[in-house]
């Protein structure tokens, strides 16, 4: 059958592909017979990799030209972080100014410069004008070829803080071809930029994204629509594998109950061995309960010293496939069914999750676990920003630390009350768990990657 319609998606990042491929989104769009769908990938290796696991007769990959920007285009896209106020953007700034590379005067006058920038220029109205700015001086023709060769009918871009898809929405905004946009992360609007050239339709997870989309983006509320977390349907469609069989696979004891520790990784602390330290030294002066182990889940998107913790003797899981190896913090990376299942199954049988600033303290409260986070101060002598404390005081994760639903400890004394507390009791701070699903997950039913497809698909 001849297709009557074509869409492109872009799919650069590893959460782009959790938040639509991995979900509802990409399967119902798949199953549409008269629908076209290109999925742009960064290189061949992602090409590869995703051609083996989505295939179809109406699935295309495309591979976009190296992306560089004119001169004024790396103008707007410095102004893009420049005119962005957040409480956020302060703390990146200094934790820039503090981890610099930069010596002397010009590490200074680089942090001071920046923030007298922002604090003069960073409102809606300098956002506004930059924006209209950018649409009428930039000049780009990364995608006219592409453009030309599919004729599509809409762009859907998960990542707008990327200049490569605002090259891809200015194209598409030249040649008056439909956009819509998702905001793929709870903390992408006040952490990431302003948003340079907005889409037609704006799609997020939840009320909050929702007015920092009004807020910082200047987005008009009639063209935002709130859906839920579609990576999140797998939570209520899916069951969670036998705690038997799940247990032998990672060497649990399954009559015993587990705590999960989640390390940050390299790029935002040092603390990670420091605290696994402590809660192994609380195991081993029999300080926990017997019937508890330690399970050490490693972050999909980052750098950890896999030998350091191996030496320690812990069960460990790293999840995902890397595309990209280094000291930064990656973001080619994919977590596959096998892996998404794991992480169900992990959060369904742990009776405590411990980790610092990060949105798992959402996804264990879907399941009602208990959340501790830790700001320790170090005995090791990591000092700010790489203890990774620093973290607390952004934007986003205010919502987490007033909603009640999980503990901060600031002492080692602190944090084995609380393990203890919560393995006696679980329904310790219950409520504010539930504050926190009602909040950042507006809706758990299992059909945010629905009602995302249909907002699509009306705009066809």
């Amino acid at each position: 059958m001849r297709n009557q319609w074509t869409i492109f998606i872009s799919v650069f990042q590893g959460v782009e592909a959790k938040n639509i491929l991995r979900t509802d989104i990409f399967r119902i769009l798949r199953e549409q017979q008269d629908l076209r769908i290109v999925l742009f990938v960064q290189d061949k290796a992602k090409r590869e990799y995703f051609r083996k696991q989505f295939v179809g007769t109406n699935i295309y990959y495309e591979i976009p030209h190296p992306y560089k920007g004119s001169i004024l285009d790396s103008l707007f896209s410095f102004l893009k972080i420049a005119l962005l106020r957040t409480r956020t953007m302060d703390l990146r700034r200094r934790e820039a100014f503090e981890s610099s590379d930069y010596s002397g005067y010009k590490s200074y006058l680089r942090y001071y410069g920046l923030s007298v920038l922002n604090v003069l220029f960073a409102t809606a109205f300098f956002r506004k004008l930059t924006r209209w700015l950018d649409w009428r001086l930039v000049r780009s023709d990364n995608f006219e070829e592409v453009f030309d060769k599919y004729k599509p009918n809409l762009v859907f871009l998960a990542n707008l803080f990327s200049d490569i898809e605002i090259a891809m929405l200015r194209e598409a905004k030249k040649r008056d071809i439909k956009t819509v946009g998702l905001i793929n992360s709870w903390d992408k609007i006040t952490s990431r930029c302003m948003i340079r050239l907005l889409p037609d339709k704006l799609i997020v997870h939840n009320e909050i994204i929702k007015r920092e989309a009004i807020k910082y983006a200047e987005m008009p509320e009639k063209d935002i629509e709130v859906t839920g977390i579609p990576h999140y349907d797998i939570f209520i469609n899916s069951r969670a594998t036998q705690r038997s069989e799940f247990c032998r696979r990672f060497g649990l004891d399954p009559e015993k109950r587990f705590l999960v520790f989640c390390p940050l990784g390299k790029r935002y602390g040092d603390i990670d061995l420091e605290i696994l330290d402590i809660l192994l030294d609380f195991k081993n002066k029999k300080l926990l309960p017997e019937d508890v182990e330690i399970m050490v889940r490693f972050p999909p998107n980052d750098t950890v010293d896999l030998d350091s913790f191996k030496t320690r003797g812990v069960l460990f899981y790293q999840p995902g496939i890397r595309f990209a190896v280094g000291n930064e913090r990656r973001v080619e990376w994919d977590m596959d069914e096998e892996d998404n299942q794991i992480f169900l199954d992990t959060l369904f049988h742990c009776s405590l999750l411990v980790c610092q600033a990060s949105s798992l303290t959402i996804d264990a409260s879907v399941f009602d676990k208990p959340i501790i986070n830790f700001k320790i101060k170090s005995e090791r002598n990591i000092l700010p920003p790489r203890d990774g404390n620093w973290l607390y005081g952004l934007n986003h994760y205010q919502y987490i630390l007033y909603s009640g639903g999980v503990q901060l400890v600031t002492t080692k004394d602190e944090f084995l009350k609380w393990i203890n507390k919560y393995l006696t009791d679980p329904k310790i701070d219950a409520r504010g768990r539930k504050k926190i699903r009602e909040e950042q997950c507006w809706k758990l039913d299992g059909q945010a990657g629905r009602r995302v497809t249909n907002s699509i698909l009306k705009m066809l």
